[in-house]
């Protein structure tokens, strides 16, 4: 481990964990980003909202940095690695959020841990010295143990714990706790100190980032989380960029030009983020605001004053769960924002189209095939049909030698649409020629005339033996 400073920000690099030969990955674990990381990973600081100068040059710490990568060839190397557009991965740029903001993603585990703990001292609600904590500490696995602190939790009313033994070491803060708290909407948590009062208050993520830094480290594995899991980790300060790679723009033509949902999602953030800013730093900030009618073409102007920052920091925390998820959203706030379904990084996964399912988990790769076998009555019972289809797509390769050359030559003059032919021809030096290209018949001919001992061709299926691998539920053949 090496501490270097990056941005005031003190960082740790976190060496990949290799066996000795580095072919095989030793350990793989999950664990949220820390603040740290979202630095060290990062090469540049995005705060400009605009994307391109005046000649199409992208504008430094802009959302199209040259240091996270280019998407034309005309923009040159990558500045970071110095790879052209084909070989370059991409790097990552971060935002520097003015005031801290809830990840929408682990927003019940951060209200179940307030649930846990004094909002003044950070300390547990649970007493440490009676029987039910020590019980607790005798479950091993995690969640189990985090699920019965969260139960013990709700009988604590004041942040006190009497030593009998040695008052000297009595623990507490005399804080009275909150009787409940919520999470509204998604993205408030809001706190009832009293069930049959009105008294009821919002905590903003400052306040709960505050809260969560001055838990003992100690506390961490009863709350369900480690020293490489941290509670305040759950809380944005540093916000990730993605690429421009994966992101790119589209060119309808080259004057006409699309950026994509994230990229802007990525201004909006931008743009909220530095209106939070200014106000904090001066008494207000105008704003414009289009006219109301189509008839008058006057904008108005208004100020932000220090009185709406609560609100603005509310609209920067549904710009970022817009970006991860726009249904976790309010339906008024959703509706209000974005008129059609868009494409935000939950969308791009889940579902039969999205990445996982459609790109990764649906590969499709050479000498496999999925279809339905059937038994027949005009075959033998140790046999299975396939359809003529799959015969002519899942092809097997066959080395052509004296013997079977007149075979393979009938095969490659019969054509890749009739069963019983070939789809390919693989030559001596690696080279492979298509005979599904020939439109005319002409190449067939030819191909087969050349046909020597040595070359490979990819034939069609035959009545063959074949070892047939059936995965259940359902029953995927691969042949």
């Amino acid at each position: 481990m090496e501490d270097t400073l990056i941005d005031d920000v003190p960082t740790k690099i976190i060496t990949q964990i290799y066996n000795e030969d580095k072919s095989l990955i030793k350990k793989l674990k999950f664990k949220i980003l820390s603040p740290e990381e979202v630095i060290y990973s990062s090469v540049c600081k995005i705060y400009k909202d605009n994307l391109f100068e005046s000649k199409g040059i992208p504008i430094p710490n802009g959302l199209f940095d040259q240091r996270m990568g280019v998407l034309e060839n005309e923009q040159g190397p990558c500045w970071t690695c110095g790879e052209k557009i084909i070989n370059c991965m991409g790097h990552f740029g971060h935002i520097e959020f003015v005031k801290p903001i809830y990840n929408n993603i682990y927003m019940n585990q951060i209200v179940n841990i307030l649930k846990c703990i004094c909002l003044k001292c950070s300390r547990l609600r649970i007493d440490k010295n009676s029987m039910k904590f020590k019980k607790l500490k005798k479950i091993k696995n995690p969640k189990r143990r985090f699920k019965e602190l969260l139960e013990l939790s709700k009988e604590s009313k004041v942040c006190y714990y009497r030593n009998t033994e040695n008052p000297e070491k009595s623990e507490g803060c005399y804080y009275t706790l909150p009787a409940s708290i919520k999470l509204v909407e998604h993205s408030k948590i809001i706190i009832e100190y009293d069930e049959k009062s009105e008294k009821v208050k919002n905590i903003s993520a400052e306040k709960v980032l505050f809260i969560f830094k001055k838990i003992d480290v100690k506390d961490l594995k009863y709350l369900g989380c480690n020293e490489n899991n941290k509670p305040e980790w759950m809380i944005w300060k540093y916000y990730p960029v993605l690429p421009p790679c994966d992101r790119p723009s589209n060119m309808a033509n080259p004057t006409t030009r699309g950026e994509d949902f994230l990229t802007m999602k990525y201004i909006d953030i931008i743009r909220q983020n530095n209106i939070i800013e200014k106000v904090l730093n001066s008494e207000y900030v105008e704003r414009t605001i289009d006219p109301p009618s189509t008839k008058s073409t006057k904008r108005k102007k208004k100020e932000y004053t220090r009185n709406e920052l609560p609100i603005l920091i509310e609209m920067l925390q549904y710009q970022v769960m817009a970006f991860s998820d726009y249904s976790s959203l309010p339906p008024a706030v959703a509706q209000r924002l974005y008129k059609k379904n868009p494409k935000c990084i939950k969308q791009r996964l889940i579902r039969k189209d999205g990445r996982l399912r459609g790109n990764l988990m649906g590969k499709r790769v050479n000498y496999t095939g999925r279809t339905v076998i059937t038994p027949d009555a005009n075959i033998k019972i140790d046999e299975v049909g396939i359809p003529e289809k799959i015969a002519k797509i899942t092809t097997v390769t066959e080395n052509v030698y004296d013997i079977n050359l007149q075979d393979l030559k009938k095969r490659i003059i019969r054509g890749p649409y009739k069963i019983g032919g070939a789809n390919s021809v693989e030559l001596k030096n690696g080279e492979e020629i298509d005979l599904r290209m020939d439109k005319d018949g002409s190449l067939l001919h030819k191909v087969a005339m050349s046909l020597k001992p040595g070359m490979k061709v990819k034939r069609h299926l035959k009545m063959e033996i074949l070892y047939i691998i059936i995965d259940n539920q359902p029953y995927i053949n691969f042949l």
